[in-house]
């Protein structure tokens, strides 16, 4: 685990694992079948690789197995030249037939619930119309079985095996069906029963998915996206099939972990068994009369030391718990002569979206891209499809320059701010660089010692493969937009080659909000003269405000229907005769300083006050609280709603309206 503060003062932790190899060798093998029967060889192809994964030959392989005839471990293990050892193993590998005795029977008082194991004879993904073989181990024998398959709630024809005399397991086949899809469950009934879930792809309507690249490339260059689709089972060619390239920034989508979804997942989710197995068999005794005889005297001794107070306890009951194959080649572009810095300015994380092209008739297909300007990682999906099978890849490309200039700035500014832009130079290359970094601004002041500056600079030697961070100052002018150019280059030295690298940015600059605003009304209709005085607010911006007055009718005028609503709304719960008081109480000096026609009289409304806060009184419980209807003893206070009700009632007494006021003894 590690954290790191980055030149721009940004913190990351990320943490790895790492491998410990215990030999210079490794060795693997995969078993042609998950189980053997017998008689029959077992078949393993073995290899051995190094750390890399190459094949070595000519090494000296030892295999082991260990097992009592049932059930056996086989390992492969390779010693390298200095004698360290690895080994390859895999356990319980199951023979069908091998036991020869009978299992051993054991004396119990209850009716046994054993385990069955169910071991199908595929380690991939089913296909439609496979054949499926299940070995299924039994703790006894013999026996007769069931095997149920459930898919979905929806049961198959129960399939009838039988496990011999002496043996310990037996094999059972049946054919997939394509409507199983995307899995189904297997129950086996002996004397007890597991399920264990086999998972159905759609395969066959799936084309290979393959990717390879780890190229780079250079902002604004023109690459070519080649798609070559085929089919999952035989590699072979499709052609006439619909393809989409997404192309989209990595630091995008790694915010999120954004991922498409295979079209599968969606038409064909994961549903549930919804079935539920009940067994009973633990709880059934043997006919015994003996052992039945002895079970009873066993609880009358229990139970009489239980009744001895000595000896009581309390017993606690414990719950159980196609392929796609992308290359890139990048279109040649200029010629011969001095070496011009491109101004990158496009950084659009899109960078680029192809929803439809056509493969020709050897499954190719190609897009021409130019890439933005960004200097990232992208990643890159194609997604393939037809009416009857669909296809999904995806690559990874690296757009970088050798020289690099990457600014961290605000994301807007402030007229009069001060600003320190913290600016990440990056050499990529091998070899020590002298490099000239500059900065050109527009609405938008250098902090230097001269003034008036529109750009300023410095000159630094930058190691081969290293970063180094430079800090501009600058102030805002005017509010609008300021850009700012930010620009790289090497020392012109005609023995090495040429870098640069230049980005363009345009900030906003927000005006400065309302330092102070104030309303106040009165009646401009008469002939007489209003004088109202007018203090100049201190601090002022000379650039921005102004001293604006405005006469217009009185608010009232536009919140008539509100009030009128209000005043004649004819539900009455606790919250809604609150509400009501608070919205009337909120205008009140105006409804008292003017009178409009539509509006019912002062008095009128003083009576409406006096009846809603009897109301309220009379909803009021013993505790201070209020409810939503009333205060029956059978029903209780809500504490969002006395809070409501308390608020208003300390705006009516704010207010000091002259309505009947109570209080609760």
């Amino acid at each position: 685990l590690a954290a790191i503060t980055d030149l721009n003062y940004q913190t990351q932790e990320t943490q790895t694992e790492f491998i410990i190899h215990p030999c210079t060798y490794y060795v693997g093998f995969k078993l042609i079948s998950n189980y053997g029967k017998k008689d029959k060889p077992v078949q393993t192809k073995v290899i051995v690789t190094d750390i890399d994964g190459n094949l070595i030959d000519n090494v000296l392989i030892e295999c082991k197995v260990i097992g009592n005839g049932g059930s056996y471990n086989i390992s492969y293990s390779v010693k390298d030249e200095q004698g360290r050892l690895t080994m390859s193993f895999y356990d319980n590998y199951y023979v069908s037939g091998g036991y020869e005795n009978e299992i051993k029977k054991q004396k119990v008082d209850f009716i046994p619930t054993d385990t069955i194991t169910i071991i199908p004879n595929e380690t991939k993904h089913y296909q439609p119309n496979d054949i499926c073989e299940l070995l299924i181990l039994a703790p006894f024998s013999p026996a007769s079985g069931l095997v149920i398959l459930d898919c979905d709630g929806q049961v198959s024809q129960p399939i009838q095996f039988q496990i011999e005399s002496g043996k310990d397991s037996a094999t059972v086949e049946f054919r997939i069906s394509k409507d199983w899809i995307p899995g189904f469950t297997v129950h086996a009934e002996l004397t007890g029963s597991i399920p264990r879930e086999i998972e159905v792809t759609d395969s066959l309507h799936r084309p290979a998915i393959a990717t390879e690249t780890d190229e780079s490339f250079t902002p604004s260059s023109i690459i070519h996206i080649g798609v070559d689709v085929t089919q999952h089972t035989n590699n072979a060619a499709v052609d006439k099939v619909e393809v989409c390239l997404i192309m989209v920034d990595e630091a995008i989508l790694s915010l999120t972990g954004h991922t498409l979804l295979s079209p599968l997942d969606i038409f064909y989710p994961v549903r549930s068994t919804n079935i539920i197995q009940y067994h009973g068999r633990d709880r059934c005794l043997l006919f015994n009369m003996q052992d039945i005889e002895k079970f009873k005297k066993d609880i009358q001794e229990r139970q009489a030391q239980f009744n001895q107070p000595e000896m009581r306890m309390q017993y606690v009951e414990k719950q159980c718990e196609g392929s796609l194959r992308a290359y890139y080649r990048r279109e040649a572009r200029g010629g011969d002569g001095e070496q011009k810095i491109a101004v990158r300015s496009n950084f659009n994380p899109l960078a680029h979206w192809i929803p439809s092209a056509i493969t020709s008739s050897s499954g190719h297909a190609t897009f021409e891209v130019k890439l933005p300007d960004n200097l990232t990682r992208y990643r890159v999906w194609a997604l393939a499809a037809n009416d009857k099978q669909y296809g999904l890849g995806e690559t990874l490309f690296t757009v970088q320059l050798p020289v690099m200039v990457r600014p961290s700035p605000p994301r807007f500014l402030n007229y009069g701010d001060k600003a320190h832009f913290s600016v990440i130079l990056q050499n990529q290359t091998d070899q020590s660089l002298p490099l000239h970094v500059g900065l050109r601004a527009s609405n938008a002041e250098l902090l230097t010692s001269e003034t008036n500056q529109e750009r300023i600079g410095y000159s630094i030697v930058l190691k081969a493969s290293k970063r180094v961070v430079v800090t501009f100052s600058v102030s805002t002018v005017h509010s609008g937009i300021a850009r700012f150019q930010f620009l790289i280059s090497t020392v012109n030295n005609k023995t090495s080659a040429s870098f640069g690298d230049a980005i363009e940015l345009s900030l906003p600059v927000f005006t400065p909000a309302t330092s102070e605003a104030f309303a106040t009304y009165g009646d401009v209709g008469g002939a007489e003269v209003i004088v109202q005085p007018i203090k100049t607010p201190k601090d002022v911006i000379p650039q921005f405000g102004e001293l604006s007055i405005s006469t217009s009718s009185t608010a009232l005028a536009s919140l008539t229907d509100a009030i009128i609503s209000l005043y004649t709304y004819p539900y009455d719960c606790t919250e809604q005769i609150s509400s009501r008081l608070l919205g009337i109480q909120a205008l009140w000096d105006v409804l008292q300083a003017f009178h409009c026609k539509d509006l019912p009289e002062i008095s009128i409304l003083k009576t409406k006050l006096e009846s809603d806060m009897n109301v309220l009184k009379a909803r009021q419980y013993s505790n201070g609280g209020f409810g939503y209807w009333t205060n029956r003893n059978d029903s209780y206070a809500d504490p969002y709603m006395s809070v409501h009700v308390a608020h208003c009632l300390a705006v009516v007494i704010d207010k000091k309206v002259r309505v009947l006021l109570y209080k609760r003894k």
